[in-house]
């Protein structure tokens, strides 16, 4: 299943280490919110709808698969899709991969790998399905991530990928302000303007939520869980607008490419396919 060495962690032997993750400074850039927001590792989560009803997935798409999860974070997707596949492969660079659920159901192959999705350890063609939610446009390198998602699928298999559709391109401005600060200095930013326009909603909702979504920033449920979002969607050091890139390069490779919500595209990989 690898292609070069991984080894158990020191601090979970569940979790496997890529042998070259010591030389990837950019473990350091994507990595303050799961280090000091403690509450983001296990509140963040998607639903079923964000996968299956965006991409328009039947029931059992997953079912009997072999998967790679690029980006797997703290399992927000892994959690309500391994157990059904044959085997799954959760990649994450950052440490919110320690806190992949463990009391899950899993499926006969299994395993989470910390590594750098612009240089996957796994082997060419594994991959019946692959997935990259919510994290291509964070990457140093998107263009060697889509080489690598391509690289690690086989012909006739599938890549799911979600990044920022264009009409978040706002939210470029605010990274451009707040990326070069220190951690502790960003979240009090956004823990202030958090609660500032938490304050103005409860008076004068309709402007509040037209100033949220002019900076495409939306409420959620919970204060903690606005900041971290928040935090996520603005802060890291690489945010690239890739809504037209995506399908742009994989047509290159001869894939086929549908889009089935913005910014969520479904490519279909041909034998002919270069990467």
């Amino acid at each position: 299943m690898f292609r070069r060495d991984v080894a158990p962690s020191p601090r979970d032997a569940e979790i496997l280490l890529d042998s070259r993750l010591e030389n990837s400074a950019y473990v350091d850039s994507f990595g303050y919110e799961w280090q000091h927001l403690d509450a983001y590792v296990d509140k963040e989560t998607l639903s079923h709808g964000h996968l299956f009803g965006r991409f328009l997935l039947p029931r059992d798409y997953f079912r009997g698969h072999t998967v790679i999860d690029v980006g797997c974070g703290n399992g927000r997707v892994g959690r309500f899709i391994a157990a059904s596949a044959a085997r799954y492969v959760g990649v994450d660079l950052s440490e919110s991969v320690y806190a992949f659920p463990k009391h899950l159901p899993r499926p006969p192959s299994f395993a989470l790998v910390r590594a750098s999705g612009t240089d996957l350890p796994v082997v060419d063609r594994l991959a019946d399905i692959s997935l990259c939610w919510g994290v291509l446009h964070h990457m140093d390198d998107p263009t060697a991530a889509m080489r690598e998602l391509l690289r690690v699928t086989r012909p006739g298999g599938e890549i799911l990928i979600y990044v920022y559709p264009s009409y978040f391109d706002a939210r470029k401005n605010l990274n451009g302000f707040w990326k070069f600060l220190p951690g502790a200095t960003q979240r009090h930013y956004i823990e202030s303007l958090s609660d500032a326009i938490d304050s103005w909603q409860s008076v004068d909702g309709f402007f509040a939520k037209q100033l949220a979504t002019q900076l495409s920033l939306g409420f959620k449920s919970s204060r903690d869980l606005q900041i971290l979002q928040w935090f996520d969607g603005v802060t890291p050091r690489f945010h690239w607008s890739l809504h037209r890139d995506v399908p742009a390069y994989f047509k290159e490779q001869e894939c086929s490419v549908t889009e089935t919500y913005p910014g969520c595209f479904r490519i279909r990989v041909q034998a002919s396919a270069t990467g």
